[in-house]
């Protein structure tokens, strides 16, 4: 039995489409009193945590806009999770996570002279594709300070914007 999920949940994805799974497995890893999946679901990655003999939980992230890359954990009895996050808005930045205190310690932020997070803002929209589904879409620009800056929903709605599929969300219309 899969910990976490529904054995038929392994087929459908090692069938290769992952149609009807509503996550997709990237990579893994063991603690002695850890699994955690890095998996990605409704077009974002995640980071789930299934501790043994407790409930699962998804580790919390500023922005849902952004990217996850595992690091090194080498030791097997550690209750420390080392990653890479960062996002449009947020440097690559290299984080040690309490897997039970549920907190995080920057250990290294990759500096960008001259760039400033808060002149810029990232959403997530649905936009219509050209066959009628809807796609998840991450949009970054920067701030516009006078009335006449509209939202993104106004700028996609109705105009199809891409003809294929990505490993992104979708929603049939």
């Amino acid at each position: 039995h899969l910990i976490g999920g529904d054995p038929a949940d392994c087929i459908r994805v090692s069938g290769k489409t992952g149609e009807g799974v509503p996550y997709l497995l990237d990579e893994m890893e063991v603690f002695e009193d850890y699994l955690v999946l890095y998996r990605r679901g409704d077009a974002r990655q995640q980071i789930r945590v299934l501790p043994f003999g407790a409930a699962p939980y998804d580790v919390d992230f500023p922005e849902a806009v952004h990217e996850l890359e595992p690091g090194r954990n080498p030791e097997f009895h550690s209750r420390t999770l080392r990653f890479t996050y960062s996002s449009p808005r947020t440097p690559p930045t290299v984080y040690d996570y309490d897997l039970a205190a549920r907190t995080r310690k920057v250990r290294k932020l990759t500096e960008v002279p001259d760039f400033q997070p808060e002149q810029y803002a990232t959403e997530r929209v649905w936009a219509p594709a050209a066959d009628g589904a809807r796609e998840r879409c991450a949009h970054q620009r920067r701030h516009r300070h006078d009335a006449r800056h509209e939202p993104l929903e106004r700028l996609v709605e109705g105009q199809p914007l891409s003809q294929g599929r990505g490993r992104g969300g979708r929603e049939d219309a």
